[in-house]
């Protein structure tokens, strides 16, 4: 139980330092596993290891680029429709004064 708490902990700091430097974290732990797990093991278990660990970086920064994408595209979206709605709300007044004015006018000269 402590040696798998002690390879986990392992496992976690080798991943820290390859997140901050781009290299080694593999290689170190493969040096730090023959204490840890049978030597008939090394390989399979630095596999796996190896495996999650660039998968959840792998889902983890797909996450980051769908919440980046989202937030400076949504806000470009969300405001060309807060605009189209506006210039709507604005073109539809001006037309409607438009027409009150001509309506009225044409009334009016009936009636005179």
């Amino acid at each position: 139980m402590l040696n798998d708490s002690l390879l986990a902990l392992a496992n976690l700091l080798t991943s820290a330092l390859t997140a901050i430097t781009g290299v080694g974290g593999g290689m170190i732990l493969i040096g730090l596993m023959p204490f840890f797990v049978p030597a008939a093991a090394i390989v399979p278990v630095h596999g796996v290891t190896q495996l999650v660990s660039n998968a959840t970086r792998l889902v983890w920064s797909g996450c980051l680029r769908l919440y980046l994408f989202l937030a400076i595209f949504g806000g470009l979206i969300d405001g060309t429709v807060d605009i189209w709605r506006v210039s709507t709300l604005y073109t539809f007044r001006a037309y409607s004064v438009i027409y009150r004015y001509l309506y009225l006018t044409n009334n009016l000269a009936k009636h005179f």
